[in-house]
């Protein structure tokens, strides 16, 4: 099987409120590859149907040296954590592959990536609105 070096992926999918257009993360990611001098070519982008980032899942079980992506805000979802934790954590496959996220210019692990999506879930598990703040605060006199 030959090994993909460079795979650059394109969420179109509205997550967090959030919905990045498709050439401002190809931006993005040109530019990246060029200041770390890495190899760019043709992103993959899921398709703006699906809300189970089936290709993301598709291709993420390939083996890969570097996953570029625009934030890891976009892909932050149930489905891609299952993925990971399926797919990655449990395997020598592409544990040691690097995810780069072109919007704040990092280089992190697998680990972390999984990291950080697990806890921008449970953040968003639990946040509150203005609103729902102010009406906890007077219910119990505090305002």
């Amino acid at each position: 099987m030959s090994e993909i070096l460079n795979l650059i992926y394109v969420s179109n999918i509205r997550l967090h409120g959030m919905q990045i257009p498709t050439r401002v993360q190809v931006k993005f990611a040109r530019d990246y590859c060029i200041k770390k001098e890495l190899d760019f070519s043709l992103p993959v982008s899921e398709s703006w149907t699906s809300k189970k980032f089936e290709l993301l899942q598709n291709i993420i079980t390939k083996p890969f040296n570097h996953l570029i992506i625009f934030s890891d805000l976009l892909i932050s979802s149930p489905y891609v954590l299952m993925v990971i934790e399926n797919n990655l954590l449990n395997s020598e496959l592409n544990k040691k592959a690097k995810v780069h996220l072109t919007f704040s210019n990092e280089e992190i692990e697998m680990q972390e990536l999984h990291k950080r999506i697990n806890s921008i879930l449970r953040n968003k598990k639990y946040a509150l609105k203005y609103s729902e703040i102010k009406a906890l605060l007077k219910s119990k006199k505090m305002f």
